[in-house]
């Protein structure tokens, strides 16, 4: 016996058509082929345990950047060091730090995107040395006047410190 797949009625597996809903039963060419269903699926199970083994034991090798935020003597580039958020980030904060302890009269005004800029090449990862300049804090000076110095700060990535923050007039 079998359910009919329209109104559920249970009917004889010979049967053509439901008695209860006239539903024509399968015809005998459609009828699947469970040693064929059970294969088919088999063959499938195994090709998802082959890629899904394969991954586990060659895991993906790591990316550029990701070796370049574990280790910035692996960045390629300047820009890609400046663009790894754990370096650059800690780098402008410590150099806003020590920007701020060298100002006299009030609390400077930094652009939301203070130490942004940097040169191409890769003398930062030679050298060890961020040297970063920012050209849009706001400084007061001694009169009361405000002033946009160009400040340049040395900050090593070896020891994370900065070593100086130098003002220069425009």
């Amino acid at each position: 016996m079998r359910r009919c797949r329209v109104c559920g009625a249970e009917i004889s597996r010979q049967a053509r058509e439901c008695p209860r809903c006239g539903a024509p039963g399968p015809s005998p060419e459609s009828k699947p082929n469970a040693l064929l269903l059970i294969a088919g699926g088999a063959g499938v199970c195994a090709v998802v345990l082959v890629v899904v083994a394969g991954t586990m034991s060659n895991p993906a090798p790591a990316t550029a950047w990701g070796n370049c935020e574990a280790d910035w003597t692996k960045c390629a580039d300047n820009a890609q060091l400046m663009n790894t958020p754990a370096i650059a980030d800690d780098m402008r904060n410590k150099c806003r730090e020590a920007a701020d302890s060298q100002a006299n009269y009030r609390a400077p005004l930094w652009p939301s995107n203070a130490f942004q800029s940097f040169p191409s090449g890769r003398d930062y990862i030679d050298s060890g040395i961020i040297r970063a300049t920012e050209t849009h804090a706001q400084f007061e000076d001694r009169t009361g006047r405000v002033v946009t110095p160009s400040i340049t700060c040395r900050y090593d990535l070896l020891t994370k410190t900065v070593l100086a923050v130098d003002f220069a007039q425009k």
